[in-house]
């Protein structure tokens, strides 16, 4: 969390309920992005 507010710029807390940060750029942050296609599969 300290790096995700470190790179957000900004102070953020985290909602319990829905599972993500109350900063929209700060939720960008903790979805991996993966190149050429690749993709975790889901379950």
């Amino acid at each position: 969390m300290g790096n995700v507010a470190f790179r957000s710029g900004s102070k953020i807390r985290w909602n319990e309920e829905k599972n993500n940060f109350d900063n929209s750029s700060a939720n960008n942050l903790i979805i991996p992005k993966y190149n050429n296609g690749w993709s975790l599969p889901s379950l």
